[in-house]
């Protein structure tokens, strides 16, 4: 009975193993070789069990695993890695060096070498083994025959890892030691006395003290409910709610990215925004770059200003100024590409060739009079202007412009004055000093100003004076007006169209400026040339200087590619901008400037409403104050009507550009959603421009007073 029950069970257990669950592997029974490190266990057709190799005998003295004899030995068989090996100075997991698939697991001093799953590689900074997507996706050292070396390894400062004696190995600091790669010891991380930040833990940080030997460094816990700010270097309670969260999202996220194999792809993405959000809350992200100005006289009653960067550096920037010798303001918004250099430089230079040009001819005497004593007249006042150029370059500028105003004095006013004119004189002669600057000088090139050349820049900049607004813009930089209806509602008026080739005036005029045996080159791909996006530039000389300049000066120095195919008739570019006139009524209530950045991802009439909405909202924020004498018992009461509806739109952010940031990249139609808004601000530097681009915007406030009394 026994016997015919053994059998029974038997036959049973080669049932269960039938091709359902049949591994391939495992096509003959006994003790086999998995991979170079590790011996299989099969029984029935069925994978039982692994075994490391390394850790049958103490010492890794029989580490390799032989598929021609399946035994454990000590020979390296051919085809498989070096083994390698580890200092357990403290109980954790650590990378093994030579082959990603396997990982170090060190409990009291003594290393375990564990293999990861099939298709499952060792990832270090989540401590886990996690699915692996591409073929290079791991860090390992195949061969340690050439030289020695050692250096840290990336991602954690207490590992270091390296080739000695044509064996690699990894170390471990103690946890709070980093590896010094210039001294090559294990340091304390303390310099000084004080505290100091534990990158992966928000919620501890180190007590450095002085002791008899050096500085040591003390792990301690802030208390319940704070979190260590590296800022300022102290537990925060302000700090704990970023930090808890971020805590608990990050034990969570890792947990479950690990067991999705195509999210991995994105692990790594998550961990630096992890760690840039600690650092950077998104209020201080947000309103790092704002600024507000007010004026005490005139149509415009403020304007608020920020920027975004995705671009490191940015290549946006912005300019706002006051004309001094004419009335007048003059507001722009840049966007570079190439490099930021030429947007940087035109968004200083050209509001004082519109100045110049404004000036009137008995002035313009006065100012050129002025240049030669001690005390020059100055053109513009900026506000907020943050660059400054180098000296040598300064003078190059400085020249050209005086060549500028002594042509302007030749020329005189032969023709009555027309604001379109000025302008575009401005824009095409700053662009032609820009060529001119750039090309050799008694044979010598100067690379500062070749390199703005060559990098471009569109614009939108605007002229109030009084009740007359003038823009003037080239590329795809926007301006809108917002207005206010008899009804309350809002009205978004766009002054500008974007140059470019969903313009299709535009693409028939760069089409007549060609041969027709161009037409299908001209426009290639929705591009100029099928390189550049935008029709209109400042700056881009390689789509404007004749060939001759490009293959004898310009090749030289950056490489025949820099020549762009189809080169035959050029210029095909221009910084010719397009002008709108506008006469403000009390109705226009605001004039929006952004770079593309921001009309990518939120329409002009969302943005008016943002604003609109942050205008009511904001007077809440402020004490009361009347804005004129003798004012009726109706219009207070009708002001306090307006704070009182306004407080159920009171703004987080006084600017009104950063209110716009938030809502752009966070907003949805329930509100703001703080983990998408978050995840925006704090992706790293090398995913974020897929996301977006560079934001630059400039909100400026009409005074409706002004301008209902203003004369025609």
């Amino acid at each position: 009975m026994v016997k015919f029950l053994a059998h029974f069970y038997l036959m049973i257990l080669c049932y269960s193993v039938s091709s359902e669950f049949y591994y391939p592997e495992c096509a003959f029974n006994g003790i086999s070789c998995l991979d170079c490190f590790t011996q299989k266990m099969c029984l029935l057709g069925q994978h039982w069990s692994s075994t490391s190799c390394a850790n049958e005998i103490s010492g890794h003295s029989r580490p390799y695993c032989d598929s021609k004899t399946d035994k454990c030995t000590n020979i390296r068989p051919d085809g498989c890695p070096r083994i390698s090996t580890v200092s357990c100075l403290r109980d954790d997991v650590f990378p093994d060096i030579s082959d990603c698939t396997r990982y170090y697991k060190c409990i009291n001093s003594t290393a375990e070498l564990l293999p990861c799953p099939e298709n499952f590689i060792y990832k270090h900074e989540f401590g886990k083994c996690v699915f692996k997507l591409f073929n290079n996706e791991c860090m390992a050292i195949s061969s340690c025959e050439f030289e020695d070396f050692l250096q840290e390894y990336p991602g954690d400062l207490s590992l270091y890892y390296g080739c000695k004696a044509g064996k690699s190995f990894i170390n471990a600091c103690a946890s709070s030691e980093f590896f010094n790669t210039t001294s090559e010891k294990c340091e304390t991380r303390c310099q000084e006395i004080g505290l100091l930040a534990i990158p992966q833990n928000c919620m501890r940080y180190y007590r450095c003290k002085k002791e008899e030997h050096g500085f040591i460094a003390v792990e301690e816990k802030c208390p319940n409910d704070y979190g260590f700010n590296p800022t300022t270097l102290s537990c925060d309670k302000g700090y704990s709610i970023l930090c808890n969260e971020l805590a608990v999202f990050e034990t969570n996220i890792y947990d479950f990215l690990s067991t999705i194999p195509i999210l991995g792809l994105f692990t790594s993405v998550i961990r630096k925004t992890l760690n840039f959000v600690k650092l950077n809350p998104v209020d201080t992200v947000l309103r790092a770059n704002e600024y507000s100005q007010e004026f005490s006289e005139g149509c415009v009653k403020s304007y608020d200003s920020n920027q975004l960067a995705s671009n490191n550096p940015i290549e946006d920037t912005r300019s706002e100024a006051k004309c001094l010798l004419t009335t007048g303001l003059l507001f722009g918004v840049f966007d570079g590409h190439g490099g930021g250099a030429c947007a940087q430089v035109i968004a200083k230079r050209l509001f004082h060739y519109i100045a110049a040009c404004l000036l009137p001819s008995e002035t313009l005497q006065q100012y050129l009079f002025s240049l030669t004593g001690n005390a020059p007249l100055e053109l513009i006042t900026s506000y907020n202007d943050k660059f400054q150029f180098v000296d040598d370059v300064k003078e190059i500028y400085y020249k050209s412009f005086n060549n500028f105003i002594e042509d302007l004095k030749k020329v005189g006013n032969t023709e009555s004055f027309d604001m379109k004119r000025v302008l575009e004189q401005a824009f095409l002669r700053l662009d032609d000093d820009l060529s001119v600057e750039a090309l050799p000088k008694d044979g010598k090139v100067n690379m500062k100003t070749l390199s703005v050349a060559m990098s471009g820049s569109v614009a939108c900049i605007a002229h109030i004076d009084r009740q007359h607004l003038h823009v003037a813009h080239i590329g795809d930089c926007n301006a809108i007006l917002g207005v206010k209806t008899e009804t309350n509602s809002w009205i978004a008026k766009k002054l500008t169209r974007e140059h470019n080739t969903y313009n299709q005036a535009e693409v028939d005029r760069i089409l007549k400026e060609h041969p027709t045996n161009e037409a299908d080159t001209v426009i290639k791909m929705e591009r100029l040339l099928g390189q550049l996006a935008p029709l209109r530039a400042m700056g881009d000389f390689r789509y404007k200087w004749n060939k001759n300049i490009m293959s004898t000066i310009v090749a030289k120095y950056f490489g025949g590619q820099v020549i762009p195919p189809n080169y035959y008739t050029p210029p095909y570019l221009t910084a010719a901008p397009e002008i709108i006139y506008h006469r403000l009524t009390p109705r226009d209530k605001f004039l929006v400037l952004a770079t593309d950045g921001l009309w990518d991802i939120i329409s002009p009439l969302q943005v008016v409403r943002l604003v609109g909405e942050h205008m009511s909202g904001k007077v809440t924020l402020s004490p009361l104050k009347l804005p004129r004498k003798n004012m009726t018992l109706n219009e207070i009461n009708e002001m306090l009507l307006q704070r009182k509806e306004g407080l159920k739109t009171k703004p987080k952010d006084s600017n009104a550009a950063t209110h716009l940031l938030r809502n752009a990249l966070g907003g949805t139609e329930y509100g703001i959603d703080h983990g998408k808004l978050s995840q925006l601000l704090s992706l790293p530097e090398d995913v974020v421009r897929v996301f977006r681009d560079d934001i630059t915007i400039t909100v400026v406030y009409f005074d409706s007073e002004y301008l209902r009394h203003c004369p025609a």
